[in-house]
C-alpha cells in the first residue's frame, strides 16, 4: 500500500506548526486546501515542504509576503527553505515531555539551592548564638 497522505495533526506534530494555525494558512492562501475535506482530510508531501518553508520565512517575512514568496519560488529555492528548516528544527523540537522534564529538573535545582542557604543560615544562626 503506498503513501496516503498526513492528518492534520500528523502534519502538526511534523512541523511543529499548530493545527488551527495550518487551518489559517489554508484559509488564506499560504497553503492549498487538503486532498479531502472533514475529518479525513489528507494532507501531502506539498503541505508539509511549504509548511517548513513557512517557518524558516517568518524569520524575516509577513504572511502577506510569506504568499508572494511561495506564489513564485522555484523548486531549488524551496528546497533551500527546506534545508534550513532541518538545520534548526533541533534546537526549537521539545516535546512537551522534553519540556516538563526540563522544567521539574530546574525545580529540584532551586530546591535544592534553597536547602543549602536554609542549612548555612541555621548553621550561621547556631555558631553566633554559641
Amino acid at each position: 500500500m503506498g503513501f496516503i497522505g498526513y492528518s492534520l495533526s500528523q502534519l502538526a506534530e511534523e512541523t511543529g506548526v499548530e493545527m488551527r494555525t495550518i487551518r489559517h494558512y489554508i484559509s488564506i492562501g499560504i497553503l492549498p486546501p487538503p486532498s479531502s475535506r472533514g475529518r479525513g482530510a489528507r494532507y501531502d508531501q506539498v503541505h508539509l515542504d511549504r509548511l517548513k518553508a513557512i517557518r524558516v520565512l517568518q524569520r524575516d517575512h509577513k504572511l502577506d509576503e510569506i504568499r508572494e514568496i511561495l506564489g513564485s519560488i522555484s523548486p531549488e529555492e524551496l528546497q533551500q527553505h527546506i534545508s534550513d528548516w532541518i538545520l534548526e528544527k533541533p534546537k526549537n523540537d521539545l516535546s512537551a515531555r522534553d519540556y516538563l522534564n526540563s522544567v521539574e529538573n530546574q525545580f529540584r535545582n532551586i530546591i535544592c539551592i534553597i536547602t543549602i542557604i536554609v542549612v548555612v543560615i541555621v548553621i550561621t544562626t547556631d555558631i553566633i548564638t554559641i
